[in-house]
C-alpha cells in the first residue's frame, strides 16, 4: 500500500523541497520520504499509530493563530490549544468560537519562571512551596473556566516549560483537573486513576540554539522511532514562535503524518477522557465536531 496525505490547503511538498525546507538525502529523496515509508510499511503490517497534536502559549486572536487554526482545519486534525490563563485576552473566546476543531487546556497560570538562577526554567517546579504551587494551579483553572468557551475546555494542566512538582501533580484532581501534559521524561507519574496524562514527544523547536527549526533529518528519525512505541505520539507547537521555516516543515510534515491511512488522530475529548477510557477512540471528523 502506497500511503498519500490527503488534499490539505497548504504548499506541496516538492515546493517546499525546492525552497530548501526540507533537505534531501541520496536519491533526490527528502528527509520526510523517510516517514512515507515507515507509515507505508506499518500501513501494510496492519500496525496503525495514534497522533495527537498540542499547540501551547495561546494568549490572543493572532495572524499566527489564523494560520494555527487554518492548518487545523485544512488536516481534518484536532488541536489541544494550551492557553496562558492569566494573559487571555478579551479576543481570543470569539476567535475559537468559530474554531470546532480545537480544544483548550489550562498552561499553567502566568507562564512566570520561578526557578532559581541556574536552573531550568519552570513555573510549577519543585522550588516553591506546594501550597504556592496548589493556590496557582487551582486559580489557572478558575481564570480559564472564566475566559474560554465553556464547550471547549477540557480540565487539562499543562504546565510550561512542560515541568512541575510530582506532589503537585498527585493533587491535580483534587483541583478539578482530570488530566495532566507535559513531556517525558515523567517524574514520578502520580498513582492517580483519576488523573489521565498523554505527554508530548516531538518539537520541532530548537529552544537552545537556533530558535528557528530544528534538524529536520533528527526531527523525522525521532518521530519515526516513536511510531513503534505503542503509546500515542504527541506532536508539540507553539504558533506565536513559528518563523518562516517552522511554519513550512510544519506544512509539509502534518498533512503527511495526519492524512496517512497508518495514523489515527484523537482527539484530546477521548484522549484525556476521564476513566474508564475508550482505548479505540475514533478519530476526530469536521462533521462530528459540528455535531457535539
Amino acid at each position: 500500500m502506497q500511503g498519500a496525505a490527503r488534499p490539505c490547503t497548504v504548499a506541496s511538498l516538492s515546493r517546499l523541497a525546492s525552497l530548501g525546507t526540507l533537505p534531501r538525502r541520496g536519491g533526490g529523496r527528502t528527509t520526510l520520504d523517510r516517514l512515507r515509508v515507515a507509515l507505508d510499511a506499518r500501513a501494510e503490517a496492519g500496525a496503525p499509530v495514534s497522533v495527537w497534536w498540542r499547540d501551547d502559549d495561546a494568549v490572543a486572536a493572532t495572524p499566527a493563530l489564523d494560520r494555527l487554526l487554518a492548518l487545523s482545519e485544512a488536516c481534518d486534525a484536532p488541536l489541544l490549544l494550551a492557553a496562558i490563563p492569566a494573559g487571555i485576552a478579551p479576543s481570543l473566546g470569539p476567535r475559537l468560537d468559530a474554531a470546532p476543531g480545537v480544544r483548550l487546556a489550562v498552561h499553567g497560570l502566568s507562564h512566570a519562571n520561578h526557578a532559581p538562577p541556574g536552573e531550568k526554567a519552570s513555573e510549577f517546579g519543585p522550588h516553591r512551596p506546594p501550597a504556592a504551587l496548589v493556590a496557582d494551579a487551582r486559580e489557572g483553572l478558575r481564570r480559564a473556566r472564566e475566559h474560554l468557551p465553556e464547550d471547549a475546555l477540557l480540565p487539562v494542566f499543562v504546565p510550561p516549560w512542560n515541568r512541575l512538582a510530582p506532589d503537585l501533580a498527585a493533587a491535580l484532581p483534587d483541583l478539578g483537573y482530570a488530566g495532566l501534559s507535559a513531556a517525558p521524561p515523567r517524574q514520578a507519574a502520580p498513582d492517580r486513576p483519576d488523573l489521565v496524562r498523554a505527554d508530548i514527544h516531538i518539537d520541532p523547536i530548537d529552544w537552545r540554539g537556533t530558535r528557528s527549526l530544528a534538524d529536520p533529518e533528527r526531527l523525522v528519525d525521532n518521530l519515526v522511532a516513536r511510531l513503534g512505541a505503542g503509546d500515542p505520539v504527541g506532536i508539540l507547537t507553539h504558533h506565536l514562535a513559528h518563523d518562516a521555516a517552522l511554519w513550512a516543515f510544519l506544512e509539509a510534515l502534518l498533512p503527511l503524518l495526519f492524512g496517512h491511512p497508518a495514523v489515527t488522530v484523537l482527539d484530546p475529548r477521548h484522549l484525556f477522557a476521564p476513566p474508564p477510557v475508550d482505548a479505540g477512540a475514533a478519530p476526530w471528523s469536521r462533521r462530528q465536531a459540528r455535531a457535539s
